[in-house]
């Protein structure tokens, strides 16, 4: 929404071209008289909200009004092992989904690979949405130029240090984030739980099992077998949660089958 004031001719905007989007925990924004016709509009998934102007400050509040409408799943794309066990990097129909947990943030597990194109850094971003694959040429993932759903810093190609939260995500700008490798971890891909907070505008990392749910080093038969049995109630060593749905299932023996596919 454009904000107009006094004369319908006197359009305001948000201060900010990447940090304008509405949400709970972040709905105070400065506002600007638009003279460049730049048409820096409020961004929101939706509902309602009552609106208060400060002339006094030139901010503008967006208090919700009953439930925020948080979508589904939020999408990271990037240097990714697909659901088959194979390398995909940036491809809007290999974004790999990541669940709402509630209150605006999202999880899951996410397999990545060394990435030669970027000096072998494993790299993403995450897109609050994304096309079917009908339209993927008209995607954010995959046109130039148009990202208004993804996330990043100011800067580009932060790295993201284990457990350690980012912060201050802007929202709408060509940007990713590196993850730092060690340099003696030879396995061909690493498992990583991705948590965004949409609500708050941060990102973090956690290194996964990979898989290797026995703990033995390796991924094979062996943690197919302890993913069963998690599921028959027994304790592994590792993660069993192999897909990051938060649940031990079938799927995630199917996951096991799949990394070993891609090795």
């Amino acid at each position: 929404a454009g904000i107009y004031l006094s004369r319908m001719d006197e359009r305001y905007e948000c201060q900010y071209s990447s940090r304008r989007f509405i949400t709970p925990a972040i709905n105070k924004f400065k506002i600007v008289l638009d003279t460049k016709d730049a048409h820096q509009d409020f961004q929101t998934v939706g509902g309602q909200y009552n609106v208060t102007f400060n002339p006094a400050d030139s901010t503008i509040t967006f208090d919700l009004i009953g439930e925020y409408p948080w979508h589904d799943n939020c999408y990271v794309v990037g240097s990714i092992i697909n659901v088959n066990g194979e390398k995909h990097r940036w491809k809007n129909d290999e974004m790999a989904p990541i669940a709402h947990k509630g209150n605006g943030i999202y999880e899951g597990e996410v397999v990545f690979f060394r990435d030669s194109v970027e000096n072998w850094y494993p790299n993403f971003t995450i897109f609050s949405c994304r096309s079917n694959t009908g339209s993927i040429e008209h995607s954010t993932a995959t046109r130039s130029g148009w990202n208004e759903g993804r996330y990043g810093n100011d800067e580009n190609k932060l790295i993201l240090e284990d457990g350690v939260p980012m912060g201050d995500l802007i929202r709408g700008s060509d940007r990713k984030w590196y993850m730092n490798w060690d340099e003696e971890n030879e396995e061909p891909t690493q498992t990583y739980r991705i948590t965004f907070d949409m609500n708050h505008n941060t990102v973090v990392i956690n290194g996964g099992s990979n898989g290797d749910v026995n703990a033995d080093g390796d991924v094979t038969i062996a943690d197919g077998v302890a993913v069963l049995n998690a599921m028959a109630g027994q304790e592994v060593p590792g993660n069993a949660d192999v897909n990051g749905d938060g649940e031990v299932t079938i799927a995630d023996f199917v996951a096991v089958l799949n990394i070993m596919a891609g090795q």
